[in-house]
């Protein structure tokens, strides 16, 4: 949808060529794209996993925004934004939002922060990636992860399937959609540690408002407060528990009227739920793909064929 029109694979090959060159890559990377769903999220950490060890430095940023002279302000609403006349004149939680509550700011910082917990997962345990050019201070705050170092097995590869769902939570209330939409966002990062650490593990991950205003100040933080435990076993058994709490109110004087005026457009948001899933990661694949179809027809006849003829010669990446 961002028009790249570039291959995983020759990222891949051009991160690890300049690599083996001696040249240090510096790595962008943009979260929180409209059309980006928690699978194609997935996608996005899988690729900074695989290609961990030749990356120098990344700067993963602060989320997606629609600058004025960006296809995303020009044609809004081909990428779903739930504007009236533009992709900015209709906000929840005083940011840009799309149809049906399936991308808002709460999403965008819950995967803000989850690339900031990778990252700092990737460089204290394993030694990828040296520099995070948007390191959080209070990162020692927001989780905590805990496994059998001697038993661990790690996979240098994580295939990035289009075949899992990872909406393991739902609701048919509409008050209760939202909360099982956020809750769903903390099954990717689980399922990729699974494939990673191959043995037990847990993983405990924190909101706390006051702390992210610090961290991601008021452009980003959400009066969001939650408590996620994630305990999984090694043959993928897993216990998901999140414990969280959304007010629909601004946490930032600044945005304090906008935020009012959207209560009064949108009704009040807020939510507070206790939700738990137990399962298998393994049993989260399906029979058809989960990703969507482009949103420019003109890559739309051509996904379906590139994603059947993928697989990757032996001899174009050496993973040794």
């Amino acid at each position: 949808d961002m028009r790249k029109n570039i291959e995983v694979w020759e990222i891949e090959n051009n991160l690890r060529d300049f690599h083996e060159a001696g040249v240090a890559n510096h790595v962008n990377y943009l979260i929180g794209f409209p059309t980006e769903d928690n699978l194609d999220f997935l996608h996005g950490i899988i690729l900074i996993w695989n290609c961990g060890r030749w990356i120098d430095s990344i700067s993963p940023g602060m989320g997606c925004g629609a600058p004025p002279i960006s296809d995303l302000a020009i044609s809004w609403k081909n990428y779903g934004y739930a504007g009236f006349e533009s992709a900015y004149d209709r906000t929840f939680l005083g940011a840009w939002y799309t149809v049906g509550y399936k991308n808002t700011l709460l999403h965008r910082i819950i995967r803000i922060k989850t690339v900031a917990i990778l990252l700092d997962i990737m460089h204290s345990n394993f030694g990828m990636i040296n520099v995070n050019g948007h390191r959080c201070s209070d990162i020692n705050e927001f989780y905590s992860l805990t496994y059998n170092k001697q038993d661990a097995q790690l996979t240098a590869r994580v295939e990035q399937l289009d075949n899992l769902n990872l909406n393991i939570f739902s609701s048919q209330n509409q008050s209760d959609q939202l909360a099982s939409s956020v809750a769903n966002e903390f099954v990717g990062i689980g399922y990729l540690l699974y494939k990673i650490l191959c043995t037990d593990f847990n993983l405990t991950i924190n909101f706390n408002p006051a702390i992210d205003y610090i961290n991601f100040g008021s452009f980003n933080a959400v009066n969001y407060t939650a408590s996620i435990n994630l305990n999984c076993q090694k043959n993928g058994d897993f216990k998901l528990q999140i414990n969280h709490h959304l007010k629909h109110e601004a946490l930032s004087h600044r945005w304090k009227e906008k935020v009012d005026e959207e209560r009064l457009v949108l009704g009040d948001k807020s939510f507070q739920e206790n939700q738990t899933f137990n399962g298998n990661f393994q049993a989260l694949g399906t029979i058809s793909s989960q990703v969507g179809p482009s949103v420019h027809p003109k890559f739309q006849k051509n996904r379906e064929a590139k994603r059947l003829n993928s697989t990757l010669n032996p001899t174009e990446i050496n993973l040794d």
